[in-house]
């Protein structure tokens, strides 16, 4: 977004969206970020409380020995540690500028 702003790009997602509702480029990206760490929570809450291999609708079902009842719980922690990886990599990375907006 920032680089494609100083470029003065109008075919972005958020260029589009902000001709198309009417508002400002920078309104747009903050429901984007707003929209994204509110899916962000969704995902967490859909891992943490997803039924586990061996208990409610799914008992009775094969499944590996080594997916058990902490499936879940191991997937919600490698999207946790993926999220935490994408975002240091992107603040970290000269290439996105965050550094000159204060990120």
């Amino acid at each position: 977004f920032y680089k494609e702003e100083l470029d003065g790009e109008t075919t972005t997602h958020v260029a589009m969206m902000a001709t198309r509702k009417g508002i400002s480029r920078f309104e747009v990206f903050k429901e984007l970020a707003d929209t994204s760490a509110e899916l962000y929570e969704r995902i967490l809450r859909i891992l943490e409380d997803s039924p586990r291999p061996g208990s409610g609708s799914m008992a009775g079902m094969a499944c590996r020995d080594d997916v058990g009842t902490l499936g879940f719980s191991r997937a919600r922690e490698a999207f946790k540690q993926f999220a935490a990886g994408y975002i240091l990599f992107h603040l970290l990375s000269e290439r996105y500028w965050l550094m000159e907006v204060g990120l």
